[in-house]
């Protein structure tokens, strides 16, 4: 599941590795989403995502080797990628 070709994330999680493993991802991580929902007494039947962004504050959890690890340690790199998340999130189906 992890990237192993050693190419480096170059898009939503641009700078971002497990300081575990060096896994490239991915990882599970808490968003908060905004946008429409089509909802019925089921629940959520279709979402139409406008906008999403990572949680502060909230460790991340690579699928790779289980543990969990907080990404802000590099906060000034983590500021500049959250403003191109809404963009990566925008084509997302």
């Amino acid at each position: 599941m992890a990237l192993t070709n050693g190419k480096k994330n170059d898009n939503c999680l641009e700078g971002i590795e497990c300081p575990h493993c060096a896994s490239q991802g991915p990882f599970r991580v808490a968003v908060r989403v905004l946008g429409d929902a089509l909802v019925s007494d089921d629940g959520i039947e279709e979402l139409d995502r406008t906008e999403t962004e990572f949680l502060d504050d909230i460790d991340w959890r690579c699928l790779n080797c289980g543990k969990d690890f907080d990404p802000g340690d590099n906060d000034d790199q983590r500021e500049e990628q959250r403003h191109e998340e809404a963009e990566c999130y925008e084509s997302a189906p």
